[in-house]
């Protein structure tokens, strides 16, 4: 029984993720090294060119649309708060370990303000102090973690807080 070949292409017709083999070939990358790779159509329509190393391993499985679709629909969600490892629950504000303290900063416009807070009702005090400069700074596009503290900024919507 013949065994497939490792660096065997794929044949035309082959499914990785949103994308069709439509041909094998082989090209000349920007600096010239030669590559073996597949021109693919992928389910939008747009026909690609990929490694087949990439596609072997699963790194490629679209021309880059399900990405741009996940960054939209994201995007149009509206509200950022607390990233999922964030220990505070609030936007803006982190535990620091070394100092033994929360951590509020933000950045808009190309400044960036940080602001440490200490004792037990430190990380509220940080939010607080977030909400504040976050207004100062960004205007009635900030996202708030109290946004019931202004009753007349225009997004009342709350950034997500961690449990």
């Amino acid at each position: 029984m013949p065994t497939k070949r490792r660096f065997a292409y794929p044949e035309p017709g082959e499914r990785f993720g949103h994308l069709t083999v439509v041909r094998p070939e082989d090209y000349r990358d920007a600096d010239g090294h030669g590559r073996r790779g597949c021109l693919c159509r992928c389910d939008c329509g747009k026909e690609v060119r990929f490694e087949l190393s990439l596609l072997r391993n699963g790194r490629a499985l679209s021309c880059g649309c399900r990405r741009l679709e996940g960054a939209t629909a994201s995007h149009h969600r509206g509200v950022k708060g607390a990233m999922s490892n964030n220990r505070s629950g609030y936007k803006g504000v982190c535990y620091e370990p070394r100092s033994g303290g929360w951590l509020a900063q933000i950045t808009a416009n190309g400044a960036k303000r940080v602001q440490r807070f200490h004792g037990a009702d430190g990380a509220e005090k940080a939010a607080r102090w977030y909400d504040r400069m976050a207004i100062g700074m960004r205007g009635g596009s900030a996202c708030l973690n109290f946004p019931e503290d202004y009753p007349d900024h225009p997004n009342r919507k709350p950034a997500r807080r961690i449990p």
